[in-house]
């Protein structure tokens, strides 16, 4: 398990208690209906995702790097190679795969519930803003948004992509794949040789924006980042490129492994340390949730070798911040789901899986895990041996020796 914090210092005498169960009811929300079938699985039925396609304006596809991320070893930072910030978030969000026995087929370099993509990117450089459509394989020339760094990459999310099973979940969902993407965004950056940092909150969402399907949420801002420096790999072994790493990311299979660990729950400190806090057999039911998107894709969380859990301090982020609630949650949301993605890149270089999930038990969780009062499980990442053997379509395009992109491989 691990912590989140942010926020901004909030003055004594704010009101903790009321604002604690509000965030408490964001950071907990659950589905509103059946979530077993989804009616708009196949990517031809998602409305977002049509109506984003249509708004192609013949720009051709998106100018993808996965050359120079198969120059670069994991986890190494590349000199600067003269990457635009077009170019670096159609990299972010460009596909990499379609899973052909798998009903949500289509793969990028982070993780979306069912495949939906909510959260949408714009690369705003030189008094020029561009919105990237990856489901029409290019961008749309867009107004530049007033009040934003010069040049910044930003991000927004359509929660009406999610499908409506989802309810009071959606904004949760949007707000952790908003985390995949900002550590995605500033990984492969690095790894481009144009290393980005989150700037902050986003007001409000791009104006233009309105024509899309809504409600939408604004999200963040990415600015260079002025203290990276160019690394090499900090391993003595033969290290995968950023592009291998980028395709073994998978959300896995049974790994039906063992560790060195004894079986159980075990909260894990900021400093590395674990403690063992109980065992298994109060937690089926609560966080051995099997999963599967069909029956062919099952999936047991309690033959994984290791699930993470991440929690929330309810009284320490109160405490220490006057944000909004609703806005609170979606910071902490946020901050998970990069932590998530920085260890999901990590496992993938390492011959590893790791599955973001969000099917479990809230309150079974926390005492399945003897969490204080003030503690609230906010996600969960299952990780194992990399077992992943469908057959899987490359779809990333590479530069032909013209210069121009070429066909998918």
């Amino acid at each position: 398990m691990a912590a989140v914090r942010g926020g901004s210092p909030c003055p004594a005498g704010s009101p903790a208690p009321a604002r604690a169960a509000e965030l408490r009811a964001n950071l907990g929300a659950a589905p509103s209906g059946d979530t077993r079938v989804d009616p708009e699985a196949r990517p031809e039925r998602q409305r977002v995702r049509a109506a984003v396609a249509a708004l192609a304006d013949g720009g051709g596809p998106g100018p993808a790097h996965w050359d120079l991320l198969e120059r670069t070893p994991w986890p190494a930072a590349a000199p600067s190679a003269g990457v635009s910030l077009h170019e670096l978030a159609a990299t972010v969000c460009a596909p990499v795969r379609f899973e052909a026995d798998n009903p949500y087929s289509e793969r990028r370099a982070y993780p979306s519930p069912h495949s939906k993509f909510a959260v949408r990117l714009v690369a705003q450089e030189s008094g020029a803003a561009r919105f990237l459509l990856p489901e029409a394989g290019g961008s749309l020339e867009v107004p530049a948004s007033a009040g934003r760094p010069g040049d910044c990459v930003e991000t927004f999310s359509l929660l009406s992509a999610l499908p409506s099973f989802y309810g009071p979940l959606r904004p949760v969902l949007a707000a952790l794949e908003t985390g995949h993407v900002l550590a995605s965004a500033a990984l492969l950056g690095r790894a481009l040789g144009r290393p980005l940092a989150v700037a902050g909150p986003a007001e409000g969402i791009p104006a233009w924006a309105a024509t899309l399907p809504d409600p939408a949420l604004p999200g963040y801002l990415m600015t260079d980042d002025l203290d990276t420096e160019p690394t090499e790999p900090r391993t003595s072994v033969p290290a995968p490129t950023w592009n291998e790493a980028v395709w073994n990311r998978n959300s896995g299979r049974v790994p039906r492994g063992v560790e060195r660990v004894a079986d159980g729950c075990h909260r894990v400190r900021f400093d590395g340390s674990a403690v063992r806090v109980g065992g298994l057999e109060f937690a089926r039911g609560a966080l051995l949730i099997d999963s599967g998107a069909a029956p062919g894709l099952a999936f047991e969380v309690g033959a994984c070798n290791l699930v993470w859990m991440f929690t929330v301090d309810l009284e320490q982020d109160c405490g220490s911040s006057r944000t909004p609630a609703p806005r609170l949650a979606a910071d902490l949301l946020a901050a998970t789901g990069r932590k998530a993605q920085h260890i999901s890149h990590a496992m993938a270089a390492h011959g590893l899986f790791a599955r973001p999930l969000r099917s479990y038990d809230g309150d079974g969780a926390a005492e399945a895990l003897e969490l204080g009062p003030a503690q609230v499980p906010v996600y969960r990442l299952a990780r194992g041996p990399d077992r992943f053997t469908e057959p899987a379509l490359d779809v990333r395009r590479r530069p032909s020796p013209s210069g121009a992109q070429g066909s998918a491989s």
